[in-house]
């Protein structure tokens, strides 16, 4: 029998080169196939007529992944980088941010203090990996989860929809270890509880997620995913409500104090002047193929399933679109991938009839790998400037904004605040103007700001002193009297 060794040597550093260097992989790759033509029409054979082919594909795929993780490890874009030093903060948000309406009491009590805790132990560089991989770890026991369920199998279809699943905005939000993010994971795995005993674990998974978010009745209509009867569902949401509206008159001090902050929040939203990429409208999703081919595979599906499943499906699927925020894509993505699950035999069945698509089949997983690896940053392209005690320092709303409390944890204070609306108009309008290369020192007359962090201004202003630089960032000085 051929040996397939060459082949899976290149397969695998092409893999790898792929999230560095693109159209190098690509390349690798079509030298590959003029050096080994034999060897692919072996491979061709092979994996057309196994039913193993998606669980091969899968695995070398989940491999190059780890070893992603690895040799480059991810980093969060945002605002896990401030949650975990927020016990430094005494876990009041506007200790972290001054100049601003935030409340002062912690909006994300449990996860703080839970990700704080890790940090103590671990220590907060450590603490951010175990945080993103117990995300990307729940999501793939949820896959699996729905699979099992589905009775499909590890097969060539299911291994297509994954690779769809994980190259929509699911990812990105993976790599962000939010409390949002397992809430996300949380609320899809009512699809999971067919037994009573998992609708009581969901519920306690609730309760925490209720602990740890002030948002959390956003993701109550996640009760109409659970196969139960009404009586279930209401009951299951009932105490869910009861048990946030309690825990929170407590966290805020009263139940009137919580409810101011979520008055607050239009008048944020309309006193931004920067654009929040995640509050973007949810259709700019279906511009992109992935989302675009799985949605087409889930509505097709979606028309085999029973009658009540499809209607709560419909449901929760509605009240996503309604939101019209790209932030809750992953929550469609999710339900789009189990509402596919049925065309698994069909799907299994053309690529045992196209070689084309059993070689696709094979090599998608680890393509999509470094699909996935561009969705986040690098610990080295985050800026991890000392900085003294004391310093208030401007930002331009980026990856800065979260990082610096991180790397300077009850150090310094950022503005504007992790809710750019909430943050008084002046600062907020600097901020605007370094975000798009254009401060100025009148900008900064009479602001309580220290230091400029940037990597965006083209003219630089007088008032401002170079201290360092970290590759593309630049941490600037403030004259005295600005």
């Amino acid at each position: 029998m051929t040996t397939l060794r060459p082949l899976l040597v290149l397969w695998l550093l092409s893999a790898a080169l792929f999230a560095i260097q693109p159209v190098g992989s690509a390349l690798l790759l079509m030298v590959s196939v003029l050096k080994y033509p034999q060897l692919y029409r072996e491979v061709g054979h092979r994996v057309q007529t196994s039913d193993s082919i998606g669980r091969y594909g899968l695995a070398m795929g989940l491999l190059v992944f780890v070893l992603h993780w690895l040799m480059m490890p991810p980093a969060p874009a945002d605002d896990l980088l401030r949650h975990i030093p927020a016990q430094a903060y005494g876990f009041v948000p506007s200790s972290i941010f001054p100049h601003s309406s935030l409340p002062s009491y912690s909006l994300y009590p449990a996860f703080e203090h839970g990700v704080g805790a890790l940090a103590q132990a671990w220590g907060p560089l450590v603490t951010v990996q175990v945080v993103m991989a117990a995300a990307w770890l729940s999501a793939i026991l949820l896959v699996i989860g729905l699979v099992r369920q589905s009775g499909a199998g590890i097969s060539a279809g299911t291994s297509v929809l994954v690779c769809l699943l994980f190259s929509t905005a699911l990812s990105e939000r993976l790599f962000l270890g939010r409390p949002e993010v397992f809430g996300v994971l949380w609320g899809c795995s009512a699809l999971l509880c067919q037994r009573r005993a998992s609708v009581l674990a969901w519920i306690v998974g609730g309760v925490l997620f209720a602990s740890s978010y002030w948002l959390f009745p956003l993701y109550l209509v996640c009760v109409l995913l659970l196969p139960q009867s009404w009586k279930v569902r209401i009951t299951a949401g009932a105490v869910l409500l009861t048990y946030h509206l309690a825990f929170w008159s407590w966290n805020a001090g009263e139940l009137l104090t919580y409810i101011h902050a979520l008055e607050l929040i239009p008048v944020w939203t309309k006193a931004r002047l920067m654009t929040v990429l995640e509050t973007q409208s949810i259709w700019l999703m279906f511009v992109r193929p992935p989302m675009v081919l799985l949605t087409a595979l889930g509505l097709t599906g979606l028309m085999r399933m029973e009658p009540r499943q499809r209607a709560m499906l419909l449901a929760v699927g509605g009240a996503v679109l309604l939101t019209n925020m790209v932030r809750y894509a992953a929550v469609l993505a999710l339900l789009l991938f189990f509402a596919a699950l049925p065309l698994v035999p069909a799907l299994n069945a053309f690529v045992r009839k196209h070689l084309a698509a059993a070689l696709v089949v094979l090599v998608l997983p680890v393509l999509t790998v470094g699909v996935v690896r561009q969705a986040a940053p690098t610990l080295d392209q985050l800026p991890r400037f000392e900085l003294s005690v004391g310093a208030k320092v401007l930002t331009a709303f980026d990856s800065a904004t979260f990082a610096l409390p991180f790397f300077n944890p009850g150090k310094v204070q950022i503005i504007p605040a992790m809710e750019v609306g909430a943050t008084e108009l002046p600062y907020q309008q600097a901020s605007y103007n370094l975000n798009a290369g254009k401060l100025t020192c009148k900008d900064l007359e009479g602001l309580d700001v220290s230091h400029v962090v940037e990597r965006t201004q083209r003219n630089i202003p007088e008032c401002l002193k170079l201290a360092k630089v970290q590759g593309e960032w630049r941490l600037w000085e403030v004259a005295n009297g600005h």
